[in-house]
């Protein structure tokens, strides 16, 4: 049994990684803002601690990781669409250092979630994999970058034991279409409330989707892993897109949809699919959800609560 901090985690990923970690016994303290946002998990609450505090603001990690095994990093102040460099610095880069310094000084292993997709750029070849070069082209990606290469320096100069998950695009049941990271959450809740859906391009841009069950697995095997290993891809390996999406959706749900094509954006590769060679080989883990199965979950288990969203944005 291990003692869990997880940073970041009243988001759609920390709520499934504290069931999964919960699931196999280990102890969980949650780092949090607004622990309010928790309130969903109902029974499982009286058995998880939750710290109060800012993140990007916090100067007491020493305390907050007594006692503590592992941390997850998740927490994220900005996302893919964000195009201010400065602000994605400021907010993700700079305040991560004091919790660096922590866990080296602690010997605190750290799991720092990763964007496979945004670090990699435009891909020399597919499928990507961990020796793909990192030529990020948004501000969220370099910014994801710049925190790898950061806790490199901390591994070689104070020790720091650390692993990277460069994660796709994770999906289920419980994620908030109003983020706006979620692709097929926002379609899904878009078709089943009867509302249009905007699309940047001609919906042929081909991502990678990861059901939050397989991953959230991936994730709970890694406190066993004494490998060498420091980088690994997550994903199901599989290019889907935003067409097939829809039209799975469409087969799933048979409701009418309504799109929107606008003009592609800047800062989206037409294809990102990963390469997750790496940690089937050294994890012995693979997916096991299609994307079919995959939202026909996410369709039986929709709130109609979710028909009040004020739902915004586009993909």
């Amino acid at each position: 049994m291990m003692r869990c901090l997880i940073l970041g985690g009243t988001g759609f990923l920390g709520k499934n990684l504290i069931r999964g970690l919960l699931k196999e016994n280990h102890e969980v303290v949650v780092y949090a803002k607004d622990f309010h946002k928790l309130h969903e998990l109902n029974g499982i609450f009286k058995k998880i601690r939750v710290v109060c505090g800012d993140f990007f603001h916090e100067t007491d990690f020493e305390s907050i990781l007594d006692g503590v095994t592992c941390v997850f990093f998740l927490v994220s102040a900005t996302g893919p669409s964000n195009k201010d460099l400065k602000l994605d610095f400021m907010q993700n880069v700079m305040p991560s250092f004091a919790l660096f310094d922590c866990c080296a000084k602690k010997n605190i292993r750290l799991f720092f979630f990763s964007s496979g997709g945004t670090v990699y750029g435009e891909p020399q070849y597919l499928p990507i994999n961990e020796s793909h070069p990192t030529n990020p082209i948004c501000a969220y990606g370099m910014s994801k970058m710049v925190i790898e290469k950061i806790l490199e320096y901390y591994h070689a100069m104070y020790g720091l034991d650390y692993r990277i998950l460069r994660i796709s695009n994770p999906y289920g049941s419980g994620q908030d279409p109003n983020r706006r990271q979620g692709v097929i959450a926002v379609f899904l809740a878009h078709v089943l409330t009867g509302k249009k859906i905007e699309i940047w391009g001609n919906g042929e841009t081909v991502r990678d989707y990861l059901f939050v069950d397989d991953l959230i697995e991936a994730c709970v095997k890694f406190l066993s892993y004494e490998g060498n290993e420091r980088v690994f891809n997550i994903g199901s390996g599989k290019g889907i897109s935003l067409n097939e999406i829809l039209n799975a959706i469409h087969t799933l749900t048979q409701k009418e949809i309504h799109v929107i094509y606008k003009e592609k954006r800047m800062q989206d590769v037409k294809t990102n699919v990963l390469d997750i060679s790496k940690i089937k080989r050294e994890m012995n883990w693979h997916p096991l959800t299609d994307l079919y199965d995959g939202i026909q979950q996410m369709v039986r288990t929709w709130d109609a609560k979710q028909e009040q969203f004020d739902l915004q944005g586009d993909m």
